[in-house]
């Protein structure tokens, strides 16, 4: 019983002390004190507990009905967690429901909600698609390890997602120190919706900390640094973010099951939720495996994810985002052209001009996107094309493209390829023009 309990024990104490009072100090023969000796008739005993059964059940039928809700298993938990992290970090290890092994999963036969599978109905049963509390951390902290934190923390907040900590690697100092003066709060703060953010220099203590791992290092130090660190192979999830890491490699460094590890691209504009995140998981072979749930759900509240069902898939998904640094460069040279042909437009309103230029047209085409939408996706570019005015500006600059560059599929499809081999190892991506 929660808020209302009753110990008959206490009170036949507090009986048992007036007639200790009352005869001396001796013990009287109508004492029923709960641990002390019984020294009364049968016919006593059973009148004077009679009492008190009545007496217990007055104050049961007298007491606020909310008194008597049963403590739910999630008190209990919340209860025990808040114990065992008193005692400190060197003794408990907090594991999230979201991240228990798939193998219990696996031996579900029957469909009997195992706690993971629990946790997600619940979490789905309103039409949300919450994770479970995770403690998450980085290693390394760069623009897009920074990136993806603030888009968590920005889910959290918005309530989008449930969080309990971020841990990030010290590395690099600028990002980390920037992250901590936006958002970590002060350990001791009694606000248990506030996220707490901390920094370390140990990338073991990362992993002693949290569930889910994120690797954003250098390519060349990515192999050293997972051979360095000791993995629980029942607790952890690892996700790179090292375009040139494969998922063998991943789990070989990491002694982690394949289900355990997951490779993931996106840009830093993921910080604000405008991004999407490119996923491929070990575990594809599941398309509702615990870890692609997990990711599709925590991504999913941050913008959007596109899971591939192969490396080979996020390899060639990976292209187009190499092909922002173009945009901006097509976007700087018509600003350029922009100040070279007039007089009275300053520098700040030409890149004003064309950045809404460009944000007005990517928001028609993201208008697709919306659930409540009536254009078709799958035709959307195809019918923002067709909508240039017949024989309009829009169509003009679309011919002399085509005529100055052979056709936008002349130019793209050279470039794209080009920049898919490098990532595939097979050529430095430069492109040969004397071929």
């Amino acid at each position: 019983m929660r808020g209302y309990q009753y110990d008959c024990r206490h009170s036949s104490y507090q009986q048992h002390r007036r007639d200790r009072k009352q005869h001396g100090g001796g013990h009287p023969a109508s004492s029923t004190f709960a641990i002390g000796i019984r020294r009364t008739s049968t016919r006593d005993n059973i009148g004077r507990c009679s009492s008190y059964c009545l007496l217990l059940l007055l104050l049961l039928l007298g007491a606020p009905s909310h008194s008597f809700h049963p403590i739910s298993s999630s008190s209990s938990s919340s209860s025990s967690s808040n114990a065992a992290a008193s005692r400190g970090p060197s003794t408990t290890r907090r594991v999230s429901s979201a991240l228990l092994s798939e193998t219990n999963a696996g031996d579900n036969k029957h469909g009997t909600p195992t706690p993971t599978m629990a946790a997600n109905d619940t979490n789905n049963s309103n039409g949300n698609n919450k994770t479970n509390n995770l403690s998450v951390g980085f290693i390394g902290c760069g623009t897009i390890a920074s990136s993806i934190a603030r888009g968590l923390i920005l889910a959290a907040s918005n309530k989008s997602t449930n969080l309990d900590s971020i841990v990030v690697s010290k590395r690099s100092e600028s990002k980390s120190k920037a992250l901590v003066e936006e958002y970590s709060q002060n350990n001791n703060d009694d606000n248990n919706d506030k996220l707490l953010l901390s920094v370390t220099e140990d990338n073991q203590e990362i992993l002693d900390r949290c569930d889910l791992i994120f690797l954003t290092v250098l390519p060349q130090q990515a192999s050293s640094v997972l051979q360095g660190l000791e993995f629980d192979p029942n607790r952890h999830i690892l996700v790179s973010l090292v375009s040139t890491a494969n998922l063998q490699d991943l789990m070989k460094d990491s002694k982690l099951d394949m289900a355990r590890v997951s490779k993931m691209i996106c840009l830093p504009s993921i910080a604000s939720h405008k991004g999407v995140a490119l996923l491929c998981c070990g575990d594809n072979s599941n398309s509702n495996g615990t870890t692609k749930r997990l990711l599709v759900d925590l991504f999913g509240a941050m913008g959007g994810v596109v899971a591939l069902d192969t490396e080979a898939d996020l390899e060639a998904c990976m292209v187009t985002t190499c092909t922002m640094g173009p945009l901006y460069g097509t976007m700087k040279k018509q600003r350029d052209w922009l100040l070279n042909k007039t007089d009275s437009l300053s520098k700040d309103d030409a890149t004003f001009l064309v950045i809404k230029q460009f944000a007005g047209a990517i928001f028609d085409a993201e208008r697709a996107t919306s659930t409540e939408t009536t254009f078709a996706l799958d035709t959307r570019l195809e019918d923002l094309i067709e909508e240039q005015t017949p024989g309009g500006l829009n169509e003009q600059a679309l011919k002399n493209y085509g005529q100055v560059l052979g056709g936008f599929e002349d130019l793209q499809q050279p470039v794209m390829d080009a920049i898919l081999s490098r990532i595939r190892g097979e050529t430095d991506g430069s492109i040969d023009r004397s071929k």
